[in-house]
């Protein structure tokens, strides 16, 4: 089966976050059940440096992982954690939240870099009213996954790779997992009959991309890379959701009338707000 290659879009994020986003269902491309994917960064932080100030979200999670620097999340269910590098950050925006993200004082006067990949994962319709909750994964604590001519080391965030059970329990069939291959090395994995994929290249080069693309893998083939260059890629591979998708900015739903409820819901302060 084919793959197809997207090429990610620069755009400017939050406050001032340069972002290179791959994908993303507002523009008409997703790869269900995963909305959006942003590798933001690398940026130098200044003591003006404002990240992601107060936001709202609901009907999804959003996934965070950091290269470098890090991130002080708050929301408006109690949620704070400052994420640095290796860590992950697992926040279900569910039935409504509000929260931020923002560069820590103490990075706002050093020379600190701050970089990462955030990943939208949509929910169910049943499930799009979850109760909202917040999950810090620290980096030595994620589960690894190690092929065995030791080429291919992955760390292993939700569902599974071979031999390797991940740090959360999705709420529909998926994998995501972060993977570095050292040049020359060889990943393959086969995809159940009813998943799709995408592999996202967030440093090196693959035999067919370089940084920055990603590559598509139609329902039941197999994910069959190798690195040309040390490499670190963001494996996403899901059963699709099949159900409708419905973004307008921070909101993902399922029909224009949800949409419309969540922001009243927003404007009328039940998403509560962040202390």
């Amino acid at each position: 089966m084919t793959t197809k290659i997207l090429r990610s879009v620069h755009a400017i994020e939050g406050a001032d976050m340069p972002v290179r986003r791959a994908f993303a269902a507002h523009g008409g491309v997703s790869l269900d059940p995963f909305l959006m994917l942003d590798h933001f960064g690398p940026a130098r932080l200044t003591p003006a440096s404002q990240g992601f100030p107060a936001h709202p979200h609901k009907g999804f999670e959003t996934v965070t992982y950091m290269f470098s620097g890090g991130i002080e999340h708050n929301d408006s269910f109690g949620g704070h954690a400052v994420i640095g590098p290796g860590d992950v950050q697992w926040m279900t925006a569910g039935s409504g939240i509000v929260h931020s993200e923002t560069p820590p004082d103490d990075m706002r006067h050093g020379d600190v870099t701050v970089e990462g990949l955030q990943v939208w994962v949509n929910l169910p319709k049943a499930k799009k009213l979850h109760a909202p909750g917040y999950v810090v994964l620290k980096g030595d604590e994620l589960p690894r996954y190690r092929s065995a001519d030791g080429q291919v080391e992955g760390l292993v965030i939700a569902g599974t790779l071979p031999d390797v059970v991940g740090a959360v329990e999705p709420k529909s069939p998926l994998t995501l997992a972060l993977i570095r291959i050292k040049a020359g090395g060889h990943f393959i994995l086969p995809l159940p009959d009813d998943w799709h994929a995408g592999v996202y290249v967030a440093k090196g080069a693959l035999e067919t991309v370089t940084d920055g693309h990603t590559v598509i893998y139609p329902t039941g083939s197999t994910v069959d890379i190798t690195a040309k260059q040390d490499s670190t890629v963001l494996l996403m591979a899901g059963k699709p959701i099949g159900e409708p998708v419905v973004a307008y900015g921070p909101f993902v739903m399922s029909s224009e009338g949800e949409i419309r409820q969540a922001m009243l819901e927003y404007q009328s302060g039940k998403f509560g707000k962040v202390a």
